[in-house]
């Protein structure tokens, strides 16, 4: 009982001297707006006559919005003593032109054409950027080193498919593994979208592992074979003529004499 009354004495002292505090701050606040108010006024008349007064206002109005500025943004200034910290100068292309293979449209065999392709990197890597450039349409900073694009036969986006790309004991021999139901909606998506209503399934097949084949070669002057698979097998697609259950080498897809070379 005796402690619960303490408690309750000293929670009353503790409001009596807020109250008192708060009755005794304008009193407080009183004398320092008044003493606020003369410098201003003080301050306010020496603009008009002292130029140094002047001067410092300005120096300090410029450092104040050039560290608000900073702050908005929220960047630190000191970045800018350091040369291309603030504004990046534009990125490089990375990118080699190349020559590698398409299909030709006259008579559906591989062609040399000028491609960008960024050949640093693993092999692994490498592997993967040459499938995805064979069906990629030149763009407008690629030259013609070769065939023409008019003169190419559209292919599939088949370089999506990969699912992995290997070599299991040098640079002389690689192993790539596609999807085949990948395969399969890449080649429905590209005959869907083709306005002519041609085109074959075994045949847009045939020319995209053609032109693989022979890019990699191209590219890859260690390379000496290629395996294909599906799905982690070795097995062959029905119609087709480029066996993907065989094991290629260097003369695979590429014809004798190669046409529109750069």
């Amino acid at each position: 009982m005796t402690e619960s009354t303490n408690t309750q004495h000293s929670a009353g002292q503790f409001f009596y001297r807020a109250i008192a505090a708060l009755r005794a701050l304008p009193s407080r606040i009183r004398p320092a707006l008044e003493n606020l108010t003369r410098w201003f006024r003080n301050y306010i008349g020496e603009l008009s006559t002292r130029p140094a007064t002047r001067f410092h206002t300005v120096l300090w109005a410029i450092c104040i919005m050039f560290v608000g500025f900073f702050t908005l943004v929220g960047t630190n200034p000191f970045r800018l003593l350091i040369p291309d910290a603030f504004f990046h100068p534009p990125a490089t292309d990375g990118r080699e032109a190349v020559l590698i293979y398409g299909i030709s449209i006259e008579n559906q065999r591989p062609v040399k054409i000028q491609r960008r392709i960024l050949l640093d990197g693993k092999p692994e890597q490498i592997v993967q950027r040459i499938a995805y450039a064979v069906s990629r349409p030149s763009d407008l900073q690629e030259g013609h080193g070769g065939a023409g694009y008019a003169d190419l036969e559209p292919l599939p986006a088949l370089g999506l498919a990969v699912r992995r790309v290997w070599f299991p004991t040098d640079g002389s021999h690689v192993l790539i593994d596609l999807r085949e139901k990948s395969l399969n909606a890449e080649l429905d998506r590209f005959l869907l979208n083709r306005t002519d209503g041609a085109g074959d399934r075994t045949a847009l097949l045939d020319g995209y592992f053609r032109a693989l084949t022979a890019s990699l070669f191209e590219l890859m002057p260690e390379l000496k074979q290629i395996d294909y698979l599906l799905d982690g097998e070795r097995q062959a697609v029905r119609g087709m003529q480029f066996r993907l259950d065989y094991r290629h080498g260097p003369s695979s897809g590429k014809p004798a004499a190669t046409g529109g070379g750069g």
